[in-house]
């Protein structure tokens, strides 16, 4: 075998990993963000030519999905701050890769509240783009779409991180789909309180 291709093929086998390192990987990674990780790696983007300034953790945390680290399913936070009335919102922004279309049309998440119960907020869903991809004998479905997080749920958060950090670091949430089965994913808390603090604070 020729040196330069041997070479190369033992870097791609290295840089490859197995569903067992992938998911320890994803795991460390997630367990590990922090109030102050999540402040650092937020986005800002805005200058003086926009009225709206928008934070994201998109750089955040990105789980590898096959043995090249590949991310079919991807979530995080966005932020938006008016620079003229101070106002904000919030957003979960989704994007996934599938065997075909899932038509998603609505979420939830659970609000803390003071009783130790848990409130269900259920939001609809916004489709932001789609893309097909197809080769010989398949295609790949890209589907991005947001839904709304409600500002007072984040402030719950906020305002009783330590309680509730302390318990459970995973905030639970579900996105209705017409086909292909709904989809359950969580946040690390982390993730949504720091961007809500990096936000309100700026």
């Amino acid at each position: 075998m020729n040196k330069s291709i041997a070479f190369v093929l033992s870097i791609f086998l290295v840089s490859c990993a197995t569903p067992g390192q992938l998911a320890k990987e994803n795991n460390e990674r997630f367990s590990s963000m922090t109030l102050e990780s999540i402040n650092a790696c937020t986005t800002i983007r805005g200058d003086e030519m926009t009225e709206v300034l928008t934070f994201s953790s998109y750089n955040c945390f990105r789980a590898g999905q096959d043995f090249l680290r590949n991310t079919w399913f991807d979530i995080f936070v966005r932020g938006y701050k008016s620079k003229i009335s101070g106002n904000t919102q919030y957003e979960v922004y989704v994007y996934m890769t599938e065997d075909d279309w899932s038509f998603p049309y609505s979420a939830t998440y659970l609000k803390p509240k003071k009783n130790g119960d848990q409130e269900i907020i259920r939001v609809d869903t916004r489709k932001i783009d789609t893309d097909v991809s197809c080769q010989t004998y398949t295609c790949s479905h890209t589907e991005e779409y947001t839904f709304p997080l409600d500002k007072s749920y984040l402030k719950t958060l906020s305002d009783n991180f330590e309680d509730i950090s302390s318990k459970n670091k995973e905030q639970k949430m579900r996105m209705f789909r017409k086909a292909l089965g709904d989809k359950d994913f969580i946040f690390n808390i982390n993730e949504l309180v720091g961007v809500y603090r990096k936000v309100e604070s700026f």
